[in-house]
């Protein structure tokens, strides 16, 4: 287990030795932070015969085959962003059996935001009264999005950013000793399965050219479609994410905020080139505009990705920041 989700894990094992684990549990946080790693490790605590994960008994030997008949896994098809009607209706037929092996049956579903409406409205089926040998377990980076009749049916599992000192070992045993794995810890917003897994010998490069189109783009208001077309090769999230976070830090220099507070302290002369041509209440009214945009990017719509990046950056610089409040 993720060494900053042990006592989590700890304490949920702890509820179902008493008796109090709830039947749907909601396990939220920003992405990279292992909320599928610890649902994955719950339910195999919960259904491994010695209730510690052994790794050798049938029950561990079939979960790790994949091919446990009590415990499910629902996410997105390969060819789809969304958790279809059809997979829920199937799991909850599924709910409604007996369990196969004669103890729980666990189900996950991950990423559980990636429910379209009719979805949802067929998981509450499930969760209204579920048998007591089971437990949902959701996973979910953006739980607000989910029905509130969902979110009110489970208990909410947080998970926090945790600690550089424990995300910092971890990320130097795991990865190259050599990174400067405190830069990406702070690149990626303390996330440290992020930082692991974004780390190449390009993604400093991308990172450098995505700040400089924003730059150019806030500074002379170029165009538009040609800055876009020089980002073909970077995900439209990283452009989002990183616009976000260069704006965010152009608010903070704007409201006096000390230098220490700048989280990309890599792109500083770019953070600096946006800051003279942007005001705080205009960077505010940009991230603004560009959460809007990463939602519909991570949420189950397919946008033309080229025509999302084209359009938030014309809106970027358009924005009339007397309308914004502080």
């Amino acid at each position: 287990m993720l060494p900053w989700l042990t006592s989590v894990l700890e304490e949920l094992l702890g509820r179902h030795q008493r008796g109090r684990l709830p039947h749907s549990i909601l396990i939220s946080g920003q992405g990279g932070l292992g909320k599928l790693a610890l649902a994955e490790s719950l339910g195999h605590h919960l259904l491994c015969r010695e209730n510690t994960a052994c790794g050798v008994c049938k029950t561990c030997l079939l979960i790790a085959a994949g091919s446990h008949p009590d415990l499910q896994l629902v996410s997105p098809a390969e060819d789809s962003r969304q958790i279809k009607i059809e997979q829920i209706r199937g799991l909850t037929e599924w709910v409604n059996q007996t369990a196969q092996m004669g103890g729980l049956k666990i189900a996950i579903l991950n990423p559980a935001h990636a429910m379209n409406r009719n979805s949802a409205n067929a998981l509450l089926k499930a969760m209204e009264e579920p048998p007591a040998d089971t437990h949902l377990i959701l996973v979910s980076d953006d739980p607000a999005t989910l029905l509130p009749t969902i979110r009110s049916r489970c208990q909410v599992v947080p998970i926090d950013v945790p600690e550089a000192a424990i995300a910092l070992p971890w990320l130097k045993e795991t990865g190259d000793p050599a990174v400067d794995w405190a830069l990406m810890l702070k690149l990626c917003n303390g996330s440290p399965l992020h930082a692991r897994d974004r780390f190449d010998e390009s993604y400093l490069t991308n990172r450098l050219q995505i700040a400089e189109v924003w730059g150019q783009l806030m500074r002379e208001q170029s165009d538009v479609v040609r800055l876009v077309a020089g980002l073909a090769k970077v995900e439209p999230e990283d452009v989002i994410l990183l616009g976000m976070s260069l704006f965010a830090d152009v608010a903070r220099h704007g409201l006096g905020a000390g230098q220490n507070s700048i989280q990309n302290n890599d792109l500083e002369v770019q953070v600096q080139a946006i800051a003279e041509v942007v005001d705080s209440r205009h960077a505010l009214a940009a991230i603004s505009r560009l959460q809007t945009d990463y939602r519909l990017l991570k949420g189950n719509q397919n946008p033309n990705k080229t025509l999302l990046l084209e359009r938030l950056m014309m809106d970027c610089v358009a924005i009339d920041s007397q309308s914004y409040s502080l």
